[in-house]
């Protein structure tokens, strides 16, 4: 159906002008801008194909009675066709008009005040232009109704509009219309309005892209958790243009609208990347900010990606070297594992295995994973990337999938995403070979344990940002952390700990029936302040001794080898004093007598490396 939209002023107009379309085969209906019956109008427009706006100075005058009109055609996405009639008045404009915005939607043409037939051929012009086809005979019974409006001759013939008989026949017809045109469209039209809100794309609340690590499994968790303390329901995850992008889609209690969390999951270093131009607000990552990407985001105005306003550890994951749950293989030195990956060795029989051939599989350059295998297994021993045959992957546990169904297979993974495979033990140096598990990577003893980061903005764009970061880092955010398979960053304490054969005996008779914390404090890079996660676990500990009590700490630090054995001793001393100070400034002494240094005694890992000299230089917490 053609609506034909006019003020009352151009009534007459608008009847001719229906007679004439009636004719041609399409079927009309008319709709006056001063109509009081607003359903009616709605009604109608919504089985429209096509409006003809009839646009005269009259508009400005009926502006507010017709804006609820205009507003449902702009809603409904219904081609217009205005019609601008040419007054003598040279000094009317459209643009003076509050329908400038409707003008350009379809063909726009002027017509005379007066002498109105030229019209019809260019208004079928405009209809055939926009695809609106006439029906496949003209309806009698309209046209016949209509000639009783116009007061057009039986003949058909064009004359002069005449005025309507004001009976009670036409009312009572008018009428009829009017209550078939209610009944039949109303269901209709909210039916319709509801699939084109449907088709509106949602309203992005929240954006986090970044590192697949979180964003496969752990994200999505505390996303749909978050979303329901907000009051979101009937929530579904939408799938994007692939696997790694996705928004989860929600409503809110007596509220119509639907909002989105969107989720991109396509590595660490777009954690960065997505914050640096504003499209993401949170910067999801399983490895440290780079100094260069640090330096770039602090120039664009995001804020200190280092400092504990931005930076935040919602866990700690540790990557898993992992083999068939058939190979022999228990342990690897992390030089080993560089060769395999590097292509220097290429059978398992050089690493103590079957005479094999070894397969490789890795992830992609952009993750998390991949960077922090990069930066602590290939670099450290030359080698710039992983081996040309080694297969990669985007998604970590079909990497995990593939290596438990290749026999002679090794790939590197996240803890969660271990699954089928089996995960050898790691060794550094003089180290012994160490299992990844929740506690050798809770206290980050494990060689190749990291950090899970979110990252903000010093002045988030979205008000949700600071809310979701906090709801990670509560009781009921760690929950769904540890559900997952991460290593959760709140407090637990081990006893009978199992020391090191190498332990110094002041060491082992210091430790012997106390208990150790599951948190190793550490320092920046080249610095005497404490990093991030020492700090947020100096909070934790205070809260967790208000609330439980602790008889007595113990803090004992040490360090790496470069310097002299008594110097470096007096530095593992004093790096422990800096923690008690820390303590004492929220009001949690610790007697002098439990803080110690053993220096370079209990090495995790290689002093060789700068890597692994930061991670040798740390506090212990015990408790007693």
């Amino acid at each position: 159906m053609i609506s034909i939209v006019h003020s009352k002023q151009n009534q007459q107009l608008a009847h001719e002008l229906s007679l004439w379309l009636e004719e041609g085969g399409y079927t009309t209906g008319g709709l006056s801008f001063g109509e009081e019956h607003q359903p009616t109008i709605i009604a109608s427009l919504a089985v429209s194909q096509m409006v003809i706006l009839i646009v005269s100075p009259e508009l400005n005058a009926e502006a507010e009675a017709f804006q609820l009109h205009i507003e449902t055609i702009k809603r409904l996405h219904i081609p217009i066709i205005p019609l601008l009639l040419n007054l003598s008045d040279a000094e009317f404009r459209l643009q003076e008009t509050p329908w400038t915005s409707l003008v350009g939607r379809g063909s726009t043409m002027e017509i005379p005040k007066e002498g109105t037939e030229s019209i019809l051929s260019r208004v079928l012009a405009a209809l055939k232009a926009l695809g609106v086809q006439p029906n496949e005979k003209p309806d009698k019974d309209r046209i016949r109704a209509l000639r009783q409006f116009t007061g057009r001759d039986a003949a058909g013939g064009t004359g002069v509009i005449g005025k309507r008989k004001k009976t009670k026949r036409r009312y009572l017809f008018a009428a009829l219309i009017v209550i078939l045109c209610c009944v039949s469209a109303y269901q209709g039209i909210q039916s319709y309005l509801l699939k084109k809100q449907q088709a509106m794309p949602p309203r992005i609340v929240l954006r986090l892209h970044g590192s697949n690590t979180i964003g496969a499994s752990l994200a999505p968790a505390l996303i749909e958790r978050f979303t329901a303390i907000k009051g979101g329901m009937n929530y579904f995850w939408h799938n994007g243009a692939n696997v790694l992008e996705k928004k989860l889609v929600y409503r809110l209690p007596q509220d119509s609208t639907r909002y989105a969390v969107e989720l991109f999951t396509h590595g660490s270093a777009y954690a960065f990347i997505d914050l640096s131009d504003s499209s993401a607000d949170i910067g999801m990552a399983s490895r440290s900010v780079k100094p260069e990407e640090e330096d770039f985001l602090k120039r664009v105005k995001m804020g200190d990606m280092g400092s504990s306003g931005c930076e935040h550890i919602i866990g700690l994951d540790g990557v898993a070297v992992i083999v068939h749950p058939a190979n022999p293989i228990q342990s690897l030195t992390i030089e080993q594992i560089a060769g395999i990956f590097g292509g220097k060795i290429t059978l398992w029989s050089q690493v103590g295995g079957e005479q094999k051939p070894i397969l490789l599989f890795a992830r992609e350059k952009t993750s998390g994973t991949f960077d922090t295998f990069e930066n602590l297994v290939l670099k450290r021993y030359g080698f710039k990337d992983v081996d040309t045959s080694a297969k990669r992957f985007e998604d970590s546990n079909e990497l995990s999938k593939r290596v438990s169904s290749m026999e002679n297979g090794i790939g590197f993974i996240g803890l969660p995403y271990v699954n089928d495979a089996k995960a050898i033990a790691v060794a550094d140096g003089d180290a012994p070979p160490v299992y990844a598990n929740a506690l050798t990577i809770a206290r980050e003893d494990y060689p190749l344990a990291r950090r899970l980061f979110l990252y903000i903005p010093s002045n988030p764009a979205s008000s949700w940002t600071r809310d979701f970061v906090r709801f990670t880092l509560s009781d009921e955010g760690q929950e769904i952390v540890k559900r997952i398979g991460f290593v959760d960053i709140r407090i637990t304490t081990e006893s009978n700990v199992v020391l090191s054969a190498s332990a110094p005996a002041d060491y082992t008779a210091l430790t012997t029936s106390s208990k150790r914390l599951s948190m190793t404090f550490r320092f920046k890079t080249g610095s005497e302040s404490l990093d991030n996660k020492a700090l947020q676990d100096i909070d934790r500990i205070v809260k967790y001794e208000r609330q439980n009590g602790i008889p007595q700490l113990i803090l004992i630090g040490f360090t790496d080898n470069e310097g002299d054995t008594k110097h470096l001793k007096e530095i593992s001393l004093h790096h422990a004093h800096v923690v008690a100070d820390e303590f004492h400034a929220r009001g949690l002494n610790v007697d002098e007598q439990n803080i110690h240094g053993f220096g370079t005694a209990l090495p995790l890992t290689t002093n060789a490396t700068p890597e692994g000299r930061q991670k040798n230089r740390r506090v212990e917490v015990w408790m007693k």
